[in-house]
């Protein structure tokens, strides 16, 4: 078997191919069936996915996906968001407590997807943590409900600035 590395690939006249602006560099998932309750107003993490770097000043192309309940017939608004930690700082990403748009009713059931782009001034060879999060606006939501048998996932691209 054979290894081969580069760092870029030319045409034989010198033109750069790949990476080229755009291009995507890797890609990260993670998914999970563990059950996690967010308070009022305020996200929860609920799971994440870590990755190093291949380039700087990267962007990096955000999905998500979780199912939230509420029981005994409340209705509570939620939303997910996402949030980054680099180095010990963590930065949120989409999701801004107390004042998102808490817009999805969660009982007897909902599913919250959301996706964007961040863009980042690491040097390669960071180690990134991407954190799916979720919270309820009028009350708590249990995300990945053990009755229900759902999975969150989290999918994380890499792409060339």
């Amino acid at each position: 078997m054979s290894t081969v590395k580069t760092n870029q690939i030319q045409t034989t006249g010198g033109k750069v191919i790949l990476p080229s602006t755009g291009s995507i560099l890797q890609v990260a998932y993670a998914e999970s069936t563990s059950q996690v309750t967010s308070s009022t107003t305020t996200y929860s993490v609920i799971h994440s996915v870590t990755l190093t770097s291949v380039a700087a000043n990267s962007r990096y192309f955000l999905t998500g996906y979780v199912h939230g309940y509420t029981s005994g017939g409340t209705s509570v608004r939620g939303n997910i968001g996402f949030s980054v930690t680099i180095g010990g700082t963590t930065t949120r990403i989409y999701g801004v407590d107390s004042l998102d748009n808490w817009g999805t009713n969660s009982y007897p059931g909902a599913q919250y997807n959301r996706s964007g782009v961040y863009t980042s001034t690491a040097a390669a060879g960071t180690s990134l943590t991407f954190n799916l999060l979720g919270g309820g606006y009028d009350g708590a939501i249990i995300f990945n409900y053990t009755g229900y048998s759902h999975k969150s996932t989290i999918t994380v691209m890499e792409i060339s600035a």
